[in-house]
């Protein structure tokens, strides 16, 4: 009886969390940000874990979009560096990260490579000023909009 009253709360309690998955939407700058996060039961999009879509909207038209499988619900978030708005992708079980950088003022998204978590912390500004060494040494992709 203990047990059945255990594994029904713990059922239960699975249920909730992914139930309180945090979504995330705002607009700056005239453009929308919108990053749905789901739990996956089975795998869905070669996601078996956590499936995060990330789309960017401009003037009612979606100007970039990108499907981004996790593990954990917390492994992908928004942060403000300056005038910068970043997505970070962290792998928690293999330790590198991958940003997005929206600079929104020059209208580009600059993609990173996977950055080692030994790595030293970036410097946002080099970010601003792309110089070749920052872009042989961090940058996967630029795309303009």
């Amino acid at each position: 009886m203990v047990r059945v009253a255990i594994s029904t709360l713990f059922v239960l309690i699975s249920c909730a969390l992914f139930a309180q998955q945090p979504n995330e939407t705002f607009s700056i700058n005239g453009y929308g940000f919108k990053l749905d996060k789901k739990g996956m039961q089975k795998m869905t999009d070669g996601c078996g874990d956590i499936l995060n879509k990330l789309s960017v909207q401009s003037q009612g038209k979606v100007i970039f979009s990108e499907s981004i499988c996790t593990v954990e619900i917390e492994d992908v978030r928004f942060t403000i560096k300056g005038y910068l708005t970043v997505l970070e992708h962290y792998s928690s079980p293999v330790g590198w990260t991958k940003y997005y950088i929206f600079d929104l003022c020059k209208k580009r998204l600059i993609k990173t490579r996977r950055i080692d978590e030994t790595e030293k912390r970036l410097v946002w500004e080099d970010f601003i000023e792309l110089t070749e060494a920052t872009k042989k040494k961090y940058v996967e992709e630029i795309l303009t909009f």
